[in-house]
């Protein structure tokens, strides 16, 4: 197991579910976990589970989430 540290996993193939959380910041994923979602690449169709934490509403947030796992062949 492994978490969004200094180095997180990106091969993914010993997973069978990826569960990604993230604060918002400005209403949108923090930089980090877009840049981890870029290194990991194509997600091969793998389930994902988002947490988004926000203060006020996170939907931006979750939207922009959906939209790079979608992105990355994740569901």
């Amino acid at each position: 197991m492994g978490t969004i540290g200094q180095h997180p996993p990106t091969r993914l193939k010993c997973y069978d579910l990826l569960v990604l959380g993230t604060p918002t910041y400005e209403w949108a994923p923090s930089d980090r976990m877009r840049h981890y979602l870029r290194d990991v690449g194509d997600l091969r169709n793998r389930p994902v589970v988002l947490i988004v934490s926000a203060m006020g509403a996170p939907q931006h947030a979750v939207e922009s989430m959906e939209r790079l796992v979608s992105a990355l062949n994740g569901r």
